[in-house]
């Protein structure tokens, strides 16, 4: 089990929910967040989206950190200056940088790595 599926797990049983009950939060299916759960498929961004708008903490579900706590991110020099660069735009657009935000940066960080092993499209 990936590590993203077992603290969504952890997440929902400590919310004291099934997996029915905890996917119809993200609405999701069963069988969708068995599947996350599992790490047998990633969480799409608006089940996401959908989890912290009902109070879950998505950061902790995506890096392992509770929100308030200092968010460390092991990235090379050309990671950081790309992270700082992001989080310059989020303060200069006054967007605040919490786990949503992150995790569009963390999606756009995939796009770009892929790019560059010759993985990924533009846009997708």
């Amino acid at each position: 089990m990936d590590k993203v599926g077992a603290r969504l797990k952890e997440v929902r049983k400590d919310m004291g929910l099934n997996q029915e009950e905890f996917a119809l939060l993200g609405k999701a299916g069963r069988v969708a967040q068995f599947q996350y759960e599992s790490g047998q498929r990633e969480p799409k961004l608006s089940y996401l989206e959908s989890l912290s708008s009902n109070g879950v903490d998505t950061l902790y579900v995506l890096f392992g950190v509770r929100s308030g706590e200092p968010l460390t991110l092991k990235v090379d020099s050309l990671e950081e200056s790309i992270l700082d660069e992001a989080i310059r735009f989020c303060q200069e657009s006054k967007l605040q940088i919490n786990g949503q935000n992150l995790l569009h940066i963390a999606r756009a960080f995939k796009r770009v790595a892929n790019l560059a092993k010759g993985e990924g499209e533009v846009g997708r």
